[in-house]
């Protein structure tokens, strides 16, 4: 199943506060964690996909599945990674063109590649 985008969205606050900050899926069956992962330790408020079926995270976090990131990740479906060096600042919208190129949206001042 392809995950749906869910770009320039925050999720909800209360959520977020409610259970553990990680990572779901949702379809038809029901609400599945993104594999064993420790998730992100602080608030995820955007999210996107890529046509490789990429889910990428931004929000107010420093870990993703007990990988250093700073604001921004990529989910494969199996592991967190890092984007660079990340963001300075927290991510608010996230969206994937056509060609791939990732573009985010928040209060930063920097993000690299790497």
């Amino acid at each position: 199943m392809r995950p749906s985008t869910l770009s320039g969205s925050r999720l909800s606050s209360h959520l977020v506060q409610d259970h553990p900050p990680s990572l779901a899926t949702q379809t038809r069956a029901g609400t599945s964690r993104f594999g064993d992962t420790a998730g992100l330790n602080n608030i995820g408020q955007a999210l996107a996909t890529d046509a490789n079926h990429n889910v990428y995270v931004g929000g107010n976090f420093g870990t993703a599945g007990g990988v250093s990131v700073s604001g921004v990740a990529r989910w494969n479906g199996e592991v967190f990674a890092a984007l660079g060096t990340g963001m300075n600042g927290p991510v608010y919208a996230l969206a994937v063109d056509g060609s791939g190129n990732l573009y985010a949206g928040g209060s930063f001042s920097t993000g690299r590649r790497g």
